[in-house]
């Protein structure tokens, strides 16, 4: 009996093994699978950005590497590569210039976009107006949020009346953005936007 044990025991340590390595081998090959559709699909998004900005993939090398960090510091709420990369896209073309989209920047126009529900358009052109205006994009919208919230308002309906009128935000510098805070919370209160104090 023991050595019936012995042999049976053995016979399924070895079957065990086997499935392990297939297991181990499959999971590589799966890995394998992912970083290579990663990749692929990083530069198909590289080529749109290229096509978009009139840029070479040489001259969008930094641009890529920052829209990398940002991605890294944002997977965790689901944001992609190529999601990134298209932000960085908007920031290259909102400012101008290739070197404007760091990986900072584009983490502020992701956030704005998905917590403000602003078009990616809208969210590069008011990061690039805070930015002229001297102030953080981040800051801007937290301090909205605060207004908004002790206000009893929608902070997302704010944030796109803002941005709408961006530009003359940054006109004014950076403490005029808080009085142009305080005016949309008034607006939005009284059912109105901005356009309302136009030539005003």
């Amino acid at each position: 009996i023991a050595n019936f044990a012995k042999k049976a025991l053995g016979g399924l340590g070895k079957a065990l093994g086997g499935m392990a390595k297939a297991g181990v081998l499959g999971a590589m090959v799966a890995s394998v699978k992912l970083i290579t559709d990663g990749l692929l699909r990083g530069d198909a998004a590289m080529a749109k950005l290229s096509a978009r900005t009139g840029l070479t993939r040489d001259a969008l090398k930094g641009v890529r590497e920052e829209a990398g960090k940002a991605q890294v510091k944002m997977s965790q709420f689901g944001i992609t590569m190529e999601e990134s990369l298209a932000t960085a896209g908007n920031l290259v073309e909102a400012f101008g210039r290739a070197d404007a989209a760091t990986g900072k920047l584009v983490e502020s126009s992701i956030k704005l976009q998905k917590g403000y529900g602003l078009s990616a358009e809208a969210a590069a052109n008011l990061v690039k107006e805070m930015k002229l205006a001297g102030r953080s994009a981040d800051e801007f919208a937290t301090t909205l949020g605060v207004k908004a919230t002790k206000a009893g308002m929608s902070a997302s309906l704010i944030m796109r009346d803002l941005a709408a009128h961006s530009q003359k935000i940054s006109m004014y510098g950076e403490r005029a953005s808080d009085a142009y805070v305080d005016l949309a919370v008034q607006a939005a209160k009284a059912g109105t936007s901005l356009q309302a104090f136009e030539g005003v």
